[in-house]
């Protein structure tokens, strides 16, 4: 997962990312209840758990509650 206007496919293209917006994204994620690798260079992956019921639900909520938390914060940061 990468902010960005291109997939990133070497290290320059990730270099030019935004990843202070990522690591506070992965930040909100974890405070959410999320836990994934605040570096945006390493991979996510899904534990079996996520596959019953409303946890997918309950990851998506989290997922978009901490991208907006991010970009708010980013906003009163500037």
């Amino acid at each position: 997962m990468h902010f960005g206007e291109h997939v990133p496919s070497n290290y320059r293209d990730w270099r030019v990312t935004n990843s202070d917006l990522y690591r506070a994204f992965a930040w909100q994620l974890i405070d959410h209840g999320v836990m994934l690798e605040p570096d945006s260079r390493e991979p996510w992956f899904l534990c079996e758990a996520h596959a019953q019921g409303d946890q997918v639900d309950r990851v998506v909520s989290a997922f978009t509650g901490a991208l907006d938390a991010a970009l708010e914060a980013r906003a009163h940061s500037r």
